[in-house]
Order: C-alpha cells, then structure tokens, then sequence
C-alpha cells in the first residue's frame, strides 16, 4: 500500500518553535565514556530542539536518527540508514577505548568512529541538530572534534551544515534520497555542488545529472528567497561549500533533497522539464504523448520479471526501467516497503478485485501505461 508520500522536492523549508517541547531536567544531551543508550532512551539537546535516539521507520527495522523534538517525528539525520537493526536490540555506546559505535543483536557493532589509539571521548547532540564525538583533555575539557554527523549527511541539510568539498581533510558533503517512505537506504538522487562548476547544484540520478541550479545558483536562490534565511556559496583554499542560516525567530530550517525516489512534484524531471530540469534519454519507441503511468490497486494475472535485489532500486528506478524496455507495460515495487522492482510486458491481464479464487487479498500497488482517459483498464 503506498504511504504518505516524500516526493523528490528540491527543497522545503519550514519553521519551528522549540519553548513548546522543553526537555525535563532528567533528560541530557551527552554520552560519556562507557556509557550506553538503549533503544527506549533519547539524547535530547540542551534547548529541547532536537532528539536523538532509534526509531522504528518500517516493521521490525530501526535506526540510530536525529529528529526535531515534539514534531512529526521525521528523521532529519540516520547513523546506520544501510545497515538496519532489527527489533529493539539497538545500543549507542562509546566503549572504554573511546570508539563510537552501534551494537545490536546477531551482527557486528555498526562503527560510526573508532580512535586511534585508546581515548578519552564523550558525544554531545548540539542545539544545530549536529551529534559530535569530542577527545577530551585530562581536565576534561574539549581537546579537538574527533566525528561529527554534519560530516556525514543523509537526506536533510540543517542550518549551518555544508553541502560541498573540503579538499584538505577529505569529507565531501552531499545529500542522497531514502529509497522509499519506508526504507532510508541510500536512495538513487544525490544533490551535490558541481566538481567542474562549484558555484551550481546538481541533482544526479542514476549516473546521470537529473537537474541544474544554473552557474552561480541565481535561479536556485531566486527560488529559495525567503526573508527568514539566508543563503550563501563560500570558498577557501581548503574547502568550498554552500549553506544556510536561519534569522530572527525562526529556529527550525531544513533542506530536504530527494526525500525519497518517488514521481517528482516541485522538481520534476520525470513529468515535464521544468527549470533546471535536463532532457532524459527515453527510446524511440516511448513517444508516450497521451500515455501515462496510472497508479491502481489490485493484481497481474501472472508475476512479471523480478529485478535482482542486488539493484537496490526505488520506485522511480523502477518506471525507468520499464520505460526503456519497449514491451514493458506495467510496473511494481516488489517488498512492502516499496523498494524492488517486477515488471510485466504484453499480453497480461490486471484485476481490481478484492481476492483470487486460490489465495486472499494479494492486491498491490501496480502502475501500468494507458490513455489519461482510461480508468477501466482490464487487460494489457
């Protein structure tokens, strides 16, 4: 069934009033030296703006995340978004030798930082929304910034985080989509300053650039004009970045990149070439005109050809799929987190009925191509 959806938006920005959600004094911002927290237990900043924690996103799987405190609960930030704990087995620890990492059930430790050499360390999740592990100097002051989750982001640009190259200590920041509602995986869109261009944004897809902000983001940030923010590229000789600031009493602000592979709506290239937007390569044979994808729930009188899992494909690397297989004519995510990929050719039958003769409700998700005007297809 699909679900509410994240649909590839550039970007959204929207705001937040923390003094509605303030922390209990029982709750802290740190984990120290052989501590640990638990997969019931949450860091929550010194402000009450942010909270970190695992979180259940689809059945049984739950992640390390970041999100805002008394919102929707969305993750902002995933610590293991490729390596998915099952159950409540989740525990954040920072070990006697210092090292930062996951543990979890069945599996090895998921190691966001291991030290060099045994140290004195202690984690801290900001009022920015940035988990930072420090070393510490014997008196326990701060020594220097060992990791940070800035450095690592996922889907979501907070204030003050950089999207672009630091050619001196190596991190390059970029945003990838998750691969479904249900699935932050690594998706299949990045949104990544230009290596040959630094003053644009591009939006790759599948190896290919997908959409363009234009030499020295004019349109981008004629798009983003907002007098709540400020928006800026700077570059030095270490390092070249885009970023952003929130004013006055605006104290929530996100960039959201790709939030998941879906059809796009602000930004779509997959519907029409709107600015920004680069031609897509579509065979000879899909001079689609009037024909779209059109979304039913029901099921195929056969099961189609299944991509390997190994692909690691969304629902839009799905449509693309069929679209360059001229006898293509249906597609589907193949898990109920709609990632996968099955798709059918000619000659197969579709049914919106609620159950089969020999087995219960298998109806699912299909998109199949038909006239704008045909809602009572039947049969292919």
């Amino acid at each position: 069934m699909a679900s509410r959806a994240r649909n590839l938006t550039l970007f959204s920005l929207s705001c937040f009033l923390p003094w509605l959600c303030k922390p209990t004094y029982s709750q802290t911002a740190t984990i120290v030296q052989g501590q640990q927290l638990k997969h019931y237990q949450q860091l929550v900043s010194t402000s009450g703006m942010f909270k970190l924690g695992f979180k259940s996103v689809h059945e049984n799987n739950s992640y390390l995340g970041i999100w805002y405190y008394g919102e929707d609960d969305d993750l902002v930030w995933v610590a293991n978004r490729n390596t998915p704990i099952f159950g409540t087995s989740g525990i954040l620890e920072i070990d006697d030798q210092g090292n930062l990492k996951i543990l979890h059930e069945s599996a090895d430790p998921v190691v966001l930082y291991s030290v060099e050499e045994p140290s004195n360390t202690r984690a801290t999740l900001e009022d920015s929304g940035n988990f930072v592990l420090h070393e510490l100097n014997s008196d326990g002051s701060i020594k220097q910034v060992l990791w940070q989750s800035f450095d690592h982001p996922t889907d979501t640009l907070l204030p003050e985080m950089k999207l672009g190259i630091n050619s001196k200590t190596g991190p390059n920041w970029s945003l990838t989509s998750w691969r479904s509602d249900m699935s932050p995986a690594s998706g299949s869109f990045t949104l990544r300053l230009d290596p040959s261009d630094t003053n644009q944004l591009i939006i790759w897809w599948r190896g290919e650039i997908y959409w363009k902000s234009g030499s020295s983001l004019q349109g981008f940030f004629m798009a983003l004009s907002n007098s709540s923010y400020d928006f800026g590229c700077f570059s030095n000789e270490n390092e070249t970045y885009f970023n952003y600031t929130v004013k006055k009493a605006v104290t929530k602000g996100e960039l959201v990149s790709s939030k998941a592979d879906s059809v796009a709506s602000e930004v779509s290239c997959t519907k029409n070439l709107s600015i920004g937007c680069l031609k897509q390569n579509i065979p000879e044979c899909r001079s689609l005109g009037n024909n779209i994808f059109q979304h039913h729930l029901g099921f195929m009188s056969n099961s189609g050809f299944k991509f390997s899992e190994s692909g690691n494909l969304s629902r839009i690397d799905c449509q693309a799929e069929c679209l360059t297989d001229c006898s293509c004519v249906a597609y589907a995510s193949k898990k109920d987190d709609e990632t996968g990929c099955e798709i059918w050719c000619t000659g197969i039958s579709f049914s919106e009925s609620i159950t089969r003769d020999d087995r219960p409700d298998v109806r699912r998700d299909i998109y199949i191509l038909e006239r704008r005007c045909n809602f009572q297809f039947t049969s292919i």
